[in-house]
């Protein structure tokens, strides 16, 4: 008789544990899910910033190299000086992507960055229009890409 009370005691205690255990490891299992969500959340965050940031500055480049074409004033130093600080900007921008999404984004990026260079090169030259042909292209790559992957 006294070892059925102390069976009877034992099953009572594991079965309360047990009770008492399921719903610290549901809130585990549910904290653990909220926190991949959370970051997937800040990756796709991260990732479009990074994306919004080169294109912002690959147009500020654009748009900064047209209207030194458009200027004939004293002040072409400094406008030229702007078109590398903007060429800069999509270089920094460039790794940023590529860091953060392997190819075939990544590689747009880079792709980008460098027709950005090629451009902020070919503007020292405010006598010849410059050509916009490359940068655009590199853009609109990047663009539709960096759509399609956000959608996915």
């Amino acid at each position: 008789m006294a070892d059925l009370t102390v069976y009877v005691a034992v099953t009572t205690g594991v079965f309360t544990v047990i009770g008492a255990t399921i719903p610290q490891v549901s809130a585990v299992i549910q904290n653990s899910r909220q926190a991949k969500r959370a970051e997937r959340e800040q990756y796709k965050s991260a990732k479009r910033d990074a994306c919004v940031a080169l294109l912002r500055s690959a147009g500020e480049l654009r748009t900064q190299v047209a209207d030194n074409q458009d200027y004939h004033g004293a002040e072409v130093a400094e406008r030229l000086a702007l078109v590398r600080k903007y060429a800069a900007a999509v270089q920094v921008n460039a790794v940023n992507v590529a860091l953060l999404v392997p190819r075939p984004l990544g590689g747009l990026a880079t792709e980008l960055a460098q027709a950005a260079a090629r451009l902020a090169v070919s503007a020292e030259n405010t006598k010849v229009p410059p050509d916009f042909t490359g940068l655009d292209k590199r853009v609109e790559a990047f663009t539709a890409e960096a759509v399609q992957t956000s959608q996915s």
